[in-house]
């Protein structure tokens, strides 16, 4: 009987040990398990993070590349836009030289046509207004007085200025003092200028009666683009021309200054 108790006892603690064998394996299993399940959910973890980093750099960049497209456009209109405007300041620059170009040759096919009026006219003879006396100087002359003794008046004035460079008490110096002394004209020029002052003397633009004086004092104006041309007499050698408006003060002057240097 105690041999069986003894065989029962050692099957019951084998069985036993078996069990707790079997126990630590699995538990040992479970442990396995439970850290890879751990390490997976990690991964997983990290996983989602770098795709939201991913997604972030993504809708970063997609930023990037529409602000890039946008400069880029505005760029190109900005270029272009300056060229247009670049290319229409040259066109207005070309057909402003084409115009001067028109405006040059028309020039010289008139003074050529004037140089050649002027070889065909036979010279006058023109005596200076004088008293009738045996001193009497004729001159021979092709210009024609535009006004009164415009002619005698100049070559006066001119002797009256040689004297200055003339020796004293010379033969040259009594003959000029001579004749200027001896025809004395009562200056034209000086009215005219006088006048023109007067006409210009707060000019801003070409009023109706400025123009109308103008050309009772034997002016021919002429209007092109945004200025006018004062022709003497109608020779096209006495031209003075200047902007039909001004704000400037001295522009009046200016312009008496001009004709006075080629006419007066």
């Amino acid at each position: 009987m105690q041999d069986l108790l003894l065989f029962a006892s050692i099957g019951l603690m084998t069985a036993l040990v078996y069990v707790v064998r079997q126990f630590r394996q699995e538990k040992s299993q479970h442990v396995i398990v439970q850290q890879r399940l751990k390490e997976s959910r990690e991964a997983e973890q990290i996983s989602e993070e770098m795709i939201r980093q991913l997604e972030k750099e993504i809708h970063q960049l997609n930023q990037d590349k529409e602000l890039l497209k946008q400069q880029s456009e505005r760029l190109y209109t900005e270029i272009e836009t300056e060229i247009e405007v670049e290319t229409k300041a040259l066109q207005e620059q070309v057909k402003q030289l084409e115009n001067r170009i028109q405006q040059l040759e028309q020039t010289n096919r008139q003074l050529t046509q004037e140089n050649q009026d002027l070889k065909n006219i036979k010279p006058v003879e023109t005596k200076l207004a004088v008293p009738e006396q045996d001193g009497a100087i004729i001159l021979t002359a092709c210009e024609r007085d535009f006004y009164p003794n415009e002619r005698g008046e100049i070559l006066i004035e001119v002797l009256k200025d040689s004297l200055r460079n003339v020796r004293e008490n010379s033969r040259r110096q009594h003959i000029i003092a001579d004749i200027v002394a001896n025809n004395a004209f009562e200056s034209k020029r000086e009215k005219i200028k006088a006048e023109l002052h007067e006409l210009f003397r707060d000019y801003r633009d070409m009023s109706r009666s400025t123009r109308k004086s103008l050309e009772r004092m034997g002016f021919e104006i002429v209007s092109e683009n945004n200025h006018y041309k004062l022709i003497f007499q109608k020779d096209n050698r006495y031209m003075v021309a200047f902007a039909k408006t001004t704000s400037d003060w001295r522009a009046g002057r200016n312009i008496v200054g001009h004709i006075s240097n080629l006419l007066l």
